[in-house]
This record gives structure tokens, C-alpha cells and sequence, in this order.
């Protein structure tokens, strides 16, 4: 049920749908209500053009990618890496295509490839299913198993959790995996904007983790001159998506 509220609740996290909502809506109220529909679409114009100031989204992603700094931990006094899916584009089309598929978070995996040539004693676990609403086709554990082979990883030295369909799921149901020790300290790699909650909730789960930030989408200065209605309308969405997931979470007590 917390996965398909989820998944609704995302409709919301799209400014560009608010927009459409508030259009619609005017031209509804056209002719029964004139003054409000003409207000409403005042309001979803001046929406869509200030989506385009990137420079409001960007300053809030900022925040919660400075939230955690790489952590400055031997990283080889640690018992391996935690790899959260959603780097991979899984479903039909990498089955009809016949090759891995990225989306923008695909320095999880090249990451993990990088930890795994650099610390020859390290276990990486890979977790996730599907983050989708229709989860036909190869999942995220099985696109990463496939990108790892190609790669030429020890497939010993890595270990797939295939059922979590989110963060929560993602640190319970890896607890449960042969070979993991919850007892030693682990790295957590994640996408910089979706570390805060990643931490959270496998430190609410009783895991020592360590942070590793990656797929950054900021710099350390913020553009107050940019304009792109595509580029603010992704990063707002990619602002919205961390806030309202953070607030579910600890709502519903899983952080």
C-alpha cells in the first residue's frame, strides 16, 4: 500500500502536471465561473514560466547533496559496499534492445565497479527490484547482474537483492541476505539527493553505514540567470520527489 501511495502521491511531484491541472481547470470554469477560471489560468501561466528559474530548485538540491560528505573512513576498514538500485532503465525495453540500460544515476554502478577493482576484499551488494508501476520485463537486479558480467566482475564477490521496490525495502529486506553482517560497518552508495533518507532509514534499521554520495546535480555555485523551463521543471521534480519521500518516511515512522 506505501508503494502505491508512493506512486500516486509522484503525479503531484511533476510542476509541469500542476500546471496542466490548473488549465484544465480554467477552461472548466470558463463560462460557469469567468473570474475564477481566469485567475486560475493566470496562475498556471505565471507557474510555467517560473519553473524555469533553475535557480530556486537547484539551491534546494544543493542542501540535501551537502547534506553528507563522502565519509572519511578508511574505506577499506569496511566490510563492502551497499548499492541502492534505479540506476538502471529496467523493464521491456532492455529486454527488446538487448543491452543495459542507465538512466541519469548510473555512477551507483560505476562506482561499485571501481570499489570492486580498488578493494579486493570487498562484498557489494546490489538491491532493488523495481521502482515502477509496471514491473514487466528485467529488473534492476537483474539489468545490474548483467552490467556487472559485461564488465568482468568476480560475480562471487557480489551479492543481489531482487525484491525492494523502495529505500525501506531496500535496507530490511538486504538485513535478511546470506553473507551480509549488519554487525560491521558497510558504505552506502546512493544518488547525493536521495542520501539524507538512505541514511536515515538503514540507521532506523540498525545499520552502520557509511555515506557515499554520488551522481551529483549541482556544483558548489548556483546560476541565478539560467533559464530552462525542461531543466527547472526535472530539477524541481527531483526536489519535490526527496521532500515529500522524506516526510511520508518519517510520517509513517520508517526514519
Amino acid at each position: 500500500m506505501f508503494f502505491l501511495a508512493a506512486k500516486t502521491l509522484s503525479f503531484v511531484e511533476q510542476p509541469l502536471n500542476i500546471v496542466a491541472i490548473l488549465l484544465l481547470t480554467a477552461v472548466i470554469f470558463w463560462r460557469r465561473r469567468p473570474r475564477v477560471a481566469q485567475r486560475t489560468a493566470a496562475a498556471g501561466v505565471l507557474l510555467f514560466f517560473a519553473i524555469g528559474f533553475t535557480a530556486a530548485p537547484r539551491a534546494v538540491l544543493r542542501v540535501l547533496e551537502d547534506t553528507y560528505a563522502p565519509t572519511a573512513v578508511p574505506l577499506d576498514s569496511l566490510a563492502g559496499a551497499i548499492i541502492l538500485g534505479g540506476a538502471e532503465d529496467a523493464g521491456v525495453k532492455a529486454i527488446e534492445r538487448g543491452q543495459v540500460l542507465f538512466n541519469g544515476a548510473g555512477e551507483r554502478l560505476t562506482t561499485a565497479t571501481r570499489l570492486l577493482r580498488q578493494y579486493p576484499d570487498y562484498i557489494v551488494v546490489h538491491t532493488g527490484f523495481s521502482g515502477r508501476w509496471d514491473s514487466a520485463g528485467m529488473t534492476e537486479s537483474e539489468m545490474a547482474r548483467l552490467f556487472f558480467t559485461e564488465q568482468g566482475a568476480d560475480l562471487s564477490r557480489l551479492i543481489f537483492e531482487d525484491r525492494a521496490r523502495d529505500t525501506y525495502e531496500n535496507a530490511l529486506f538486504t538485513r535478511a541476505l546470506p553473507g551480509v553482517d549488519t554487525s560491521r560497518r558497510w558504505l552506502l552508495v546512493t544518488s547525493a539527493t536521495h542520501m539524507p533518507r538512505s541514511m536515515a532509514v538503514f540507521e532506523k534499521l540498525g545499520w552502520q553505514v557509511e555515506p557515499m554520495p554520488v551522481d551529483y546535480q549541482t556544483g558548489r555555485t548556483v546560476r541565478l540567470t539560467e533559464y530552462s523551463i525542461s531543466a527547472g521543471a526535472a530539477d524541481w521534480r527531483a526536489a519535490i520527489h526527496e521532500i515529500v519521500g522524506f516526510v511520508a518516511y518519517w510520517a509513517t515512522g520508517r526514519l
